[in-house]
């Protein structure tokens, strides 16, 4: 099921990851610049971002960034399989596309554990997405959608969608196949996914009539205090004031209402 036409979600990965992308991301939050947020349960700066979100009253725009790819899992067992953990017990910064049943069982439990973490600490979660975008790994997306469906999470990301690839081309009639089972699944989710940029292109187009957007950012604050997106290292606040000028940002809370 596609979102509202005109919806128009921009969306902060990476909160909870430091306290300098927390500021960053509260910053984006606080100026309007932004409209939306997803949490990492597993990262050093989780529960300040959980307290930043609650006294700011920004619960009802936090999601959650499900990550399987960085840091320690929450679950003990976990950290010693080989598989998704490395010798440390860190997770691989791999994407997983071979994974055994008692691997995907794993991985289950860790996202459940991430999410009851998440409401536990008082954020109830709008919606989900992931770290390095490793739900769009079909045995991942496999093995976390009952526990997303059981727990109420109704608005999943799709793959991004708005690079201008060949119609025919396999990385576009995988992603199309992708999205297309998301929704067979019953997640609620944007026509299409992508960045600032892609945004740009598609407005300059005349591209926005009747389809709704998720834009990611990765806000991170600089030596110089400037607010940059730390991903493509471009700066941010002037790109989404320009990129969203005029326009009405939604969030998933609205947009399930």
């Amino acid at each position: 099921m596609s979102h509202a036409s005109g919806m128009i979600i921009v969306n902060a990965d990476d909160f909870g990851y430091s306290k300098v992308i927390n500021r960053a991301i509260m910053t984006c939050l606080d100026r309007g610049l932004i409209s939306s947020t997803t949490i990492m349960a597993n990262m050093p700066g989780f529960e300040e971002a959980c307290e930043l979100a609650i006294s700011s009253r920004y619960t009802d725009c936090v999601g959650i960034h499900l990550n399987l790819t960085e840091g320690r899992p929450l679950l003990p067992d976990l950290q010693h399989n080989s598989s998704l953990c490395d010798a440390s017990g860190q997770f691989r910064r791999f994407r997983p596309r071979m994974l055994s049943k008692s691997d995907r069982g794993m991985i289950a439990a860790e996202v459940e554990a991430q999410i009851l973490r998440c409401r536990r600490a008082g954020l109830q979660l709008t919606h989900a997405d992931s770290h390095q975008h490793v739900h769009n790994e079909p045995l991942v997306l496999m093995a976390i959608q009952p526990v997303l469906t059981r727990l109420g999470i109704r608005n999943l990301r799709i793959s991004r969608n708005m690079d201008p690839l060949p119609v025919l081309s396999p990385k576009r009639l995988a992603k199309e196949a992708l999205n297309r089972w998301i929704s067979i699944l019953g997640f609620r989710r944007t026509n299409f996914f992508g960045t600032v940029a892609n945004f740009q292109a598609f407005r300059a187009a005349n591209r926005l009539s009747d389809c709704s957007f998720e834009i990611m950012t990765h806000p991170f604050i600089s030596d110089d205090g400037a607010l940059t997106d730390h991903v493509d290292d471009l700066p941010l606040a002037d790109r989404l004031e320009l990129a969203f000028k005029g326009l009405k940002l939604s969030s998933y809370a609205v947009s399930s209402e």
